[in-house]
Formats: structure tokens, sequence, C-alpha cells
């Protein structure tokens, strides 16, 4: 069985990676404290990282705290994005199921990639158990 988390650090391995989404919505700090944040894991594993997230005031609380480089961005509008760097690999993670159009996202990544970049895009599973369970637990 492939698990997610275990292929993303292989495909990051050594590599320059850009991350969208990245914060891991407003629980990052319990993920952060509970060792399980995705992103500190892809960090340590890639030989560069540069992560972009639409919740701006978390962008800056993980940059003034961990010092981590992320930028605030809308992942419809990657033109506005203040640099211009082609990456090894591109992950958007969990993401692609939140936006209006994913086409503008799509075509807004191409500026970062070269003819070798791979781009990761993972979605929840809405029917697994887990998420099943989880539903059913919360009425």
């Amino acid at each position: 069985m492939i698990y997610r988390k275990n292929r993303l650090l292989e495909l990051v391995k050594n590599k320059s990676v850009l991350h969208l989404g990245y914060v891991h919505h407003f629980d990052y700090q319990i993920a952060i404290d509970n060792n399980t944040w995705l992103h500190k894991d892809l960090s340590n594993e890639a030989s560069n990282i540069i992560r972009l997230d639409y919740l701006a005031n978390e962008v800056k609380e993980i940059k003034d705290k961990y010092n981590y480089e992320g930028y605030f961005a809308d992942v419809m509008k990657l033109e506005d994005v203040p640099f211009s760097k082609k990456f090894d690999v591109i992950i958007c993670g969990e993401l692609i199921n939140h936006i209006e159009n994913p086409g503008l996202m799509l075509n807004g990544l191409k500026r970062f990639m070269n003819k070798d970049t791979m781009l990761v895009l993972t979605t929840p599973n809405q029917y697994s158990l887990h998420r099943i369970i989880k539903i059913v637990s919360t009425k």
C-alpha cells in the first residue's frame, strides 16, 4: 500500500520544491505540536522549499516563529507571486478541491515549471472509512 506522506517525502528528497497550501488550515500549530505537520517533514527532506498559502496571518506567524520562507498567495493569481523560479517538484496537496477554478491555478503554475518538473496533486478521498467515521462522530 502506498501512503501519501511517505510517497511525498520520497518525491521531494534533495529536490527544489514549491509547496502550495502548506499552512494546513488554521490548526497548523496543533500539527506542529503533535509532530504531524506534513510541511515540516517535507522541509527536512527537500534541498530547498518555498511555500505559498492564502492564509496571510498564518504565513507571517510561521515565518516569524519558525523562519520558514513563505508567501501569501492566491493560487488562482500566481502571476502576482513575487518570484520566478523553476522547481523540481511542485506539491499541491489537498488543495485543488477547495478552489473555484483549478484551471487558473494549473495555468499559473507553468511559470514555475521546466520540462522535468513533477507536479503532484493530491485530494482527500471523501468516501474513506476514516472520513465517514469522522463525519458520523461529529453529529
